[in-house]
This record gives C-alpha cells, sequence and structure tokens, in this order.
C-alpha cells in the first residue's frame, strides 16, 4: 500500500477492507458517516492507478458526483479523472471515470457499441472496480429501482465496492450480491463513530444531557402532542447554541422557505463578531463568480459567518457554501436534506429543526435513516472531541432520536424503458424473467420467512415471481400493442425510445416518429423538464404549437393510469406527475432566442420558483439534448448555441 508521509495512519478496519480489495474480493462497508469510507476508496484507487486499473465510481445525486469530481481531481490530477452526469460529460477514457447512477444505469442499457457515451464502458476492461457510493439509495420508492437494476447489469467479472452507513441488514445484501457475483464479497461493519455523538436537549434556556431530564409518562406524552404543532422556527434554541460555542453548526430544516427565514432571523440577530472572520473576507476574495450570490447572502455570510443553502440556489453558489463549510469559515449554515446527502463536510454539531419534508406524496416526516445521515456530519475528526446533536425541544428528541433502522429493502417496479433496453439487449422475455429472478426483491422476499418448510420456502418464491411477472407481461403486452416492440425486437419506435432514458421517452419517441418534434424544435421536449414547479406560465405565443403535441391524449396513451399509477398525482382528475406545458417558454427564451439570465430570472423567478429551480430545468433539458444527439446525428449545438453559456456552463461549476 503506498500511503503519503502526510497521511494519518490508516484506522484497522481501514487497512482490512483495502486488503479485501486487494485480494480481489468485492467489499461492502458499513460504517458511520465520516468514519473514513472514502479515504478506503482514495487509497485503493491510488494503488490501482499504478497497475493499470479502472475506476466508475457512482453516487446518487448530481451534487455528490460534482463533489467527489473536484476531490479527485486534486488528488489524481484532471487527467486522470473524467465525469459523466447526463448533461455533462468530459475525459470519459480516463481511468477513473464519477457518473451519477442513473447515467452509468443509461449505459448498461446501451447496446450500441459506436455510441459516444458507451464506448468506453462495452468494451471489456480487466481489472475494473465499480464503486458504488450509498447504497441504501436501493429502498428509496422513487429512484431505488434504477439501483437495483444497475447492480444486476454491472459485469460480474468486475470489481464492486458498496459504501453506506445506513444499511442494518448488509448480511443479507452480502448474501444477494454473493449469487450475482463469483467473487468472495467481505462485509465489513464500523459501529464507533471517530467522533463520539452526544445528544443535548434545550430546556429551560439550556441544552441539558437527557438522562437529567426526569420526564413522567405524561410529560412524554404532552411534548409528544406538541410535535403536531411548530409554529415557531427555534431561533432561541440556536442562538443559545453558538453563544455556548457549539459551532460550526448545520440546522436541518424540511422546507427551503423555511431555511431562509431561519437564517436571516439567526443573522438579523448575532454578533459580528465571530471566530474566523478575517479569514472567511479573505477566503471569498478569492472565490469566482462571488457574484452569483444572491443579495440577502452577499452580506449574510462575511459579515455574521451564517448561510442557508437548499436546491433553489445555483449550484456553483451551493458548491461556495459547501467549501465554506469545508474550510469551517461559517458558524452556522441552515440548509435541507440534501446537505447530508454524502456531501464531504463535517461540523461540531447538527440539529434537526424541523418534523418532516415535503415529498412527492405529500408532506413525510423524516425516516430514522435520514436523521442518522442529517446527525453524521456532527463531530469533526482530529477537532472535536465530541460531536453534539442537539435537540429543539424534548418532544423533537423523543420523536427523532437515532433508533434501530428498519431493514433495507428492495423497491423494485417494472419500468418502460428498462424493458426495452433488456428486449434489445436480451433478446427474450425468458432472459427478462431471469433478470428479474436475480433481483433484490425476490432475493430478500425468499429470504423474508425465517423458518419455513421447503416446500412453503418454495412457494413463496414462486409467488414472488409471479407478482414480477405479472407486471412484465402487462407492460410488454403494452408495449406491443402500442408499436414499440414486436416479436423480433424492437420497432423503429421502440429504437427511438430507447435513445431517451428520461421521463416520458414513449411519448417523446412517438413525437419524432410522426416528425411533430424535429431537430429545429426539440424545446417542446421541455413538457417533461419540470414537473414539479408549476407556477411556470406558458406564453400565450407558444400554445398553439405546444397544442399539437395533444400531450395529455398521448400520456394517456402511452402511460395508462391502470399500469402506471404511481406516475399520477391522485386528485379529482388523475393529473401526470411528470408533465409541466410552462418549461417550453422558458427553454425556448434561453436556448433559442438568447435572452439574458437577469432578463430571464425576472420574467420567470418568483417565491416558489428560484434561479436554481430555473437552471435545473435547463440542465435537464440538457440531457434530451444529448439524448437527441444521438437519433439524430448532427450538431445539434447549431440549434441550441445558447444552452451553455454564463452563469449556467457546467464546466464553469466543476473548475
Amino acid at each position: 500500500m503506498n500511503q503519503n508521509s502526510s497521511k494519518p495512519p490508516l484506522d484497522k478496519w481501514q487497512a482490512q477492507a483495502l486488503d479485501a480489495l486487494n485480494s480481489g474480493h468485492n467489499l461492502i462497508v458499513d460504517a458511520p458517516t465520516s468514519a473514513g469510507k472514502t479515504r478506503v476508496v482514495e487509497e485503493y484507487i491510488e494503488n490501482g492507478l499504478q497497475k493499470g486499473h479502472k475506476f466508475i465510481y457512482t453516487a446518487p445525486v448530481k451534487s455528490l458526483t460534482n463533489d467527489k469530481y473536484k476531490e479527485f481531481t486534486a488528488l489524481f490530477s484532471h487527467r486522470k479523472v473524467g465525469i459523466h452526469t447526463g448533461d455533462f460529460k468530459d475525459n470519459l477514457d480516463a481511468p477513473i471515470v464519477l457518473m451519477t447512477l442513473e447515467s452509468y444505469r443509461n449505459v448498461l442499457l446501451s447496446s450500441d457499441p459506436s455510441d459516444e457515451d458507451s464506448k468506453y464502458f462495452h468494451k471489456t476492461w480487466e481489472n475494473q472496480c465499480i464503486i458504488f457510493d450509498e447504497y441504501h439509495f436501493i429502498q428509496e420508492e422513487e429512484r431505488g429501482s434504477v439501483w437495483e437494476e444497475t447492480i444486476i447489469l454491472t459485469k460480474e467479472d468486475h470489481q464492486w465496492i458498496f459504501l453506506s452507513a445506513s444499511v442494518p441488514n448488509a448480511e443479507e445484501f452480502q448474501g444477494w450480491l454473493g449469487e450475482l457475483n463469483q467473487r468472495p464479497c467481505e462485509l465489513i461493519r464500523v459501529k464507533e463513530r471517530p467522533v463520539p455523538l452526544t445528544h443535548k436537549i434545550f430546556v429551560n434556556n439550556a441544552f441539558q444531557s437527557p438522562d437529567k431530564l426526569n420526564l413522567s409518562p405524561k410529560d412524554k406524552n404532552e411534548f409528544l402532542k406538541s410535535m403536531k404543532y411548530q409554529p415557531n422556527l427555534p431561533l432561541g434554541p440556536i442562538q443559545k447554541a453558538l453563544k455556548e460555542g457549539f459551532g460550526p453548526i448545520m440546522v436541518y430544516t424540511g422546507r427551503r422557505a423555511s431555511a431562509e427565514q431561519l437564517a436571516f432571523q439567526l443573522a438579523q440577530r448575532a454578533s459580528s463578531d465571530y471566530p474566523h472572520k478575517e479569514l472567511l473576507k479573505s477566503y471569498i476574495e478569492r472565490m469566482e463568480h462571488w457574484d452569483l450570490v444572491p443579495a440577502s447572502l452577499l452580506k449574510m455570510i462575511p459579515e455574521k459567518g451564517i448561510a442557508y443553502h437548499h436546491s433553489g440556489l445555483l449550484p456553483i453558489v451551493r458548491l461556495m457554501i459547501e467549501g465554506l463549510l469545508k474550510e469551517g469559515l461559517l458558524q452556522a449554515c441552515v440548509g435541507t436534506t440534501g446537505m447530508s446527502l454524502g456531501v464531504n463536510f463535517s461540523v461540531k454539531s447538527a440539529c434537526i429543526a424541523d418534523v418532516g419534508r415535503p415529498s412527492a406524496w405529500g408532506y413525510v416526516a423524516f425516516a430514522p435513516g435520514e436523521v442518522l445521515q442529517m446527525l453524521g456530519r456532527a463531530g469533526r475528526r482530529g477537532k472535536d472531541t465530541e460531536g453534539l446533536s442537539l435537540w429543539i425541544s424534548p418532544g423533537h428528541y423523543m420523536a427523532q432520536k437515532p433508533q434501530k433502522l428498519p431493514p433495507c429493502r428492495s423497491a423494485l417496479k417494472v419500468e418502460t424503458h428498462t424493458l426495452i433496453g433488456l428486449l434489445n439487449q436480451l433478446g427474450s422475455i425468458k432472459k427478462i424473467a431471469q433478470f428479474y429472478r436475480n433481483s433484490f426483491f425476490i432475493y430478500s422476499k425468499t429470504k423474508q420467512d425465517k423458518n419455513p418448510g421447503q416446500k412453503h420456502k418454495n412457494n413463496q418464491k414462486n409467488n414472488n415471481e409471479t407478482i414480477i411477472m405479472e407486471s412484465i407481461k402487462k407492460i410488454l403486452k403494452h408495449l406491443h400493442r402500442s408499436g414499440f416492440i414486436h416479436k423480433d425486437g424492437l420497432t423503429s419506435l421502440g429504437e427511438k425510445a430507447l435513445m431517451f432514458p428520461q421521463m416520458g421517452s414513449l411519448v417523446i419517441a412517438y413525437w419524432i416518429e410522426k416528425e411533430i418534434v424535429t431537430e429545429n424544435n426539440l424545446y417542446l421536449l421541455g413538457v417533461f423538464c419540470a414537473a414539479q414547479h408549476r407556477s411556470i406560465s406558458l406564453h400565450p405565443e407558444d400554445q398553439n404549437e405546444v397544442k399539437k403535441l395533444k400531450l395529455l391524449k398521448n400520456v394517456n396513451q402511452f402511460y395508462p393510469p391502470s399500469l402506471f399509477s404511481d406516475l399520477y398525482d391522485m386528485k379529482d382528475d388523475l393529473e401526470f406527475r411528470e408533465a409541466n406545458i410552462g418549461a417550453v417558454s422558458l427553454i425556448k427564451d434561453w436556448v433559442i432566442k438568447g435572452i439574458t439570465w437577469n432578463k430571464l430570472k425576472s420574467k420567470y423567478c418568483s417565491k416558489s420558483f428560484s434561479e436554481g429551480d430555473m437552471m435545473m430545468v435547463l440542465l435537464r433539458f440538457a440531457t434530451f439534448l444529448q439524448s437527441a444527439r444521438r437519433l439524430f446525428g448532427v450538431n445539434l449545438d447549431t440549434h441550441f448555441k445558447n444552452l451553455f453559456r454564463h452563469p449556467i456552463d457546467p464546466r464553469e461549476l466543476l473548475k
């Protein structure tokens, strides 16, 4: 093992993990946040590069992929690191490629070796290692199925590494991997945090240890009842924590508006005399694109050392704030749960100031795994003797305190894009059925009966397979009836759908097949780029063009609610969750008309639709453009030359 003398020595478990990898084994690491999982990967990559090994590092979200890209380029050089996030690709023939999980899955489903996205991944690479970071996402309702599919699709002769802090049934996962991949798979569990976590509860204007509260059952019941009604943001507890020297503090809220409001209130009352103030100002002076930071943060950050962070900010602004946190220059940051998803930073204290968050199915309480991820940021290795989890009331502590996590379970779905890709690759329904028999869904469902007789066990397995097979048959029948597949494989319509892994691919393929959408008006695909932003309005001048799409008719035709109920909001009138016609005008204004960013802001941004939201819509459209390149085989930049320009060029974000 090649260790730089400036690095701290490896922990015993880290050395054990490296030994397993060097022996050619697959590896699962289940260890607390900040325990040093990434250090193992970095050491293994450093050694592997010298031997000509290749690495693909996958992450669940684009922000984490970008974060790892910056870290890895600093460690291994730009020449050795590439990136693929759907809207942005660079240096794909590098020995290390950072990818979002969806991008990697889509490459695996593609079977065209001439395609620029896949030519580096379909060729046989010896000594290739695939890293799956935050693999507990396999249980996420909306995106977990992609993880399961990707793992099954990954070549079994590659070496696999799985990293997480919240999979209590990792042994079960280990057993499943053993059936997919013949390499020995070693599981390393690390229970102890490198910096112990201490709970403190705010009671009577002071933070106290939970064991000193001596609450009666009646008191506990009253506190838990109060959790349903939280009219005020926890300004007092956070102020007290800062005065007690508990900073830097990461405060989590469920909503973006709450994050901003609490940050404003803190900044109004916080002292201007805080640690590292001069160092922070000096650091800011060296930062590029500081002019893109919202006016409120421009004053709040240097004067008070307080910031907020959420998806409504431009990605480059979020990166700046993450950088300030990594450097330990802020005394407090208030953000949504996205801050807990793997971005490499740590603070002295973490506080969950809310009871839940919005989701596609309404407002939901924080899951135990989310609580664990958020609190995991508390405690800086080498700086703090303990990390602090700060609770703003006894009710919050009793309702949300870390507890034993439920088992990680499959969220497998049978999806149209996956079926089309599998049929194109495997060529038969029989082989598709075997693909799904290899799923974690089938494996874990079969294992859930603790003491089944063999006959009962076989019946259980058959029942689980029946559930999957019935779904496969129904969707394949629908695809055949709709003209996407025939007995010999994919039709022309199916081949077009395969090129668009985004939501709405069946409708998009139909529009392109019928020449309703061409290379000249691809901005019409914007109807699938802003599902959650209902406040965007379609311009009157674009109404006739959008009307020709017959969106509602085609959506119901190709995604009938009887087969795809999870794609619809169950209101009085079923509403296809993934469609929003207003984004067409936004995309057309930016990429075709070349309207300036500031004018675009004044035209579209509101309290419910921010700069960051606007940028995400445009970057999502970029993924559609990448797919369209494969189909039309022309330089679409001539039609969409204004897509990437200041301030949203992703190349700028990764510098």
